[in-house]
């Protein structure tokens, strides 16, 4: 302001305004006008010209010949001793890795305008440069809310999104936590680029992770905290993303052996507690990416290690979520019953408007997720073990069939609620096709091994059930299915809903409402299912032969001619 008074360029302005004239009201108007018409341009001028010249380049920046101009995350550790003592100092072969460049830095607490540098402080453990900061925004902004708002409706996830990212921001000072962060959004950036650029820089990040992570191998006890925690679950997530499931299903078996021990020494708290959670999230899409069982064990260790906290989250769910219907197929045993109710309470959660407001969202949040968890696992155990049974007179086949299909069909509509994840119209997890292809050879396989007469009343429901389900599938992937009602679930459906006598869309209803189902879903089959019973009977006029001398014609005399 000295500058300002001292400055001939412009003009003061006077009011008078003293011991008795000690109200702004009067000259509020006249000083508002001189502020907008005068001082403010003066400032920004002035700040302008002061940051022009502190705009310097701190330092050199070395490149080599195949470098495009764009800088992967490259290792600083070596000149942020000063401030990082925690750093981790790098080996020859680790500098030796695909990042380009190696920017050398002077500390100098400027703002670097020219590279746009988010850290000019050299607070965080890898160079934010602006491909990283790219990086940064793209999982900050699409791919985490992307994974928190898979509700539809309430939206009460908005703050989750927050705290998560608080959360990875402090995990930002662990080198190998960033490198694996940033090779997660390099990776799920790379699904729409048009070059190979994003994928082989998600590599380099993952090798750079996988660098800190062995280092921390010498010293298996300081895995027993929340930030290497971190560092594993963003690098099982980077390994998914690029869809290395056999390095994503190590990091998580590595993640259910650290927090074993941890139970051993202490029971879990807050922060720990969250991280289960979100570790065990990845879990489920591993396995059902794979179809295969789950790393934690969802009969004994998660339900014991996490029994406290979800005692008290689930006094904050919401009350609406207690209004759904009881009514359940004859097929489904009572224990199956209890899931399938908490299921369609879930339902009632992410995908149906309420008024009322969820007040608890954190505990909410972490409920869904981990009850979620357990239902999966326990399903996808559910039918490995039928997969894999024999008949026998305690099982027979037509119940090992049934079985079969009930688990794939409840697996598929609990993973589009509150698992299906899009992103810019493209799924994040693919967790239903090998779901679809077992649910397809499960009732091929029981169209050929079981008769008509083994074929009960609870087995045509459920086969009811899951023909429904495929076919709902085919109707939602509509790029790979241009013609869905013509696809094979489709086909199926119509044939053996005709067969039981259900030709309407109520009809049909009906029976699909007694297993797990959410109407609110997309496209209701409403809209889609009498035209699969039209073109399927339409396709059986057109397929009969018109020539019907082979099919036992009632004059014998064209009988002997058409020989």
């Amino acid at each position: 302001m000295a500058a300002y008074v001292g400055s001939s360029a412009v003009k003061l302005a006077w009011v008078n305004h003293d011991a008795q004239n000690m109200k702004a009201a009067p000259n509020r108007v006249h000083v508002f006008q001189h502020i907008q018409g005068s001082y403010r341009k003066w400032k920004k001028r002035q700040d302008n010209q002061s940051l022009a010249a502190s705009a310097k380049v701190p330092g050199a920046i070395l490149r080599s010949s195949s470098d495009n101009g764009q800088h992967p995350i490259c290792d600083n550790s070596k000149t942020r001793n000063a401030i990082l003592s925690t750093s981790i100092s790098t080996n020859s072969s680790h500098r030796s890795n695909p990042c380009h460049g190696v920017v050398r830095r002077q500390f100098s607490p400027l703002t670097i305008l020219q590279h746009g540098n988010s850290d000019p402080f050299s607070v965080f453990s890898v160079e934010i440069t602006p491909q990283v900061n790219s990086m940064l925004s793209f999982y900050r902004t699409d791919i985490l809310t992307a994974l928190c708002h898979v509700d539809l409706t309430n939206g009460f996830t908005n703050d989750i999104v927050d705290k998560t990212w608080q959360t990875q921001v402090e995990s930002l000072k662990d080198p190998g936590h960033s490198y694996a962060l940033v090779a997660s959004a390099a990776a799920v950036a790379s699904r729409t680029a048009t070059t190979s650029h994003y994928l082989d820089y998600a590599a380099a990040c993952r090798l750079k992770s996988i660098h800190y992570l062995k280092g921390k191998l010498a010293a298996p006890d300081s895995f027993l905290n929340f930030a290497s925690m971190e560092h594993i679950n963003s690098a099982c997530e980077a390994e998914i993303y690029v869809g290395n499931m056999t390095g994503a299903r190590a990091h998580m078996r590595w993640l259910r052996r650290q927090f074993e021990k941890f139970l051993e020494r202490e029971p879990l708290n807050r922060m720990m507690l969250v991280q289960l959670a979100n570790d065990f999230y990845l879990d489920v899409q591993i396995a059902m990416t794979t179809m295969q069982r789950t790393s934690f064990d969802v009969h004994n260790w998660v339900p014991r290690a996490t029994a406290d906290a979800m005692k008290f989250a689930s006094q904050c769910l919401p009350a609406f979520m207690q209004e759904v219907s009881e009514e359940f197929n004859a097929a489904i045993d009572s224990e199956l019953q209890r899931l399938l109710l908490d299921r369609r309470k879930a339902g009632k959660l992410w995908l149906e408007k309420s008024d009322e407001p969820v007040l608890q969202p954190e505990l909410v949040y972490f409920h869904a997720l981990m009850i979620g968890g357990l239902h999966f696992g326990r399903m996808l155990d559910r039918y490995l073990t039928y997969q894999t049974m024999d008949a026998s007179a305690e099982h027979s086949l037509t119940q090992i069939h049934l079985q079969q299909h009930l688990s794939l069909s409840v697996l598929y509509w609990m993973y589009l609620c509150g698992r299906e994840v899009h992103l810019h119209e493209r799924l994040l997890f693919d967790g239903t096709s090998l779901l679809l292809q077992h649910l397809r050879d499960s009732v091929a396989s029981a169209s050929r091994h079981l008769t008509s007469e083994e074929c009960t009343t609870e087995y045509n429901e459920t086969k009811l059930y899951a023909l429904y389900t495929g076919a709902f599938s085919e109707h939602r992937q509509r790029t790979l299915n241009p013609e869905p009602a013509r696809a094979w679930f489709n086909e199926q459906l119509a044939q053996h809903a005709i067969s039981m006598g259900k030709r309407t869309w109520p009809e049909v209803e009906a029976v699909v409402a007694t297993f797990l189902y959410y109407s609110p879903l997309e496209p209701s089959g409403s809209q889609w299912f009498q035209n699969s019973i039209d073109i399927h009977l339409e396709s059986r006029v057109e397929n009969k032969p018109e020539d019907q001398s082979f099919q036992g014609p009632l004059n014998p005399e064209v009988h002997v001619l058409t020989k």
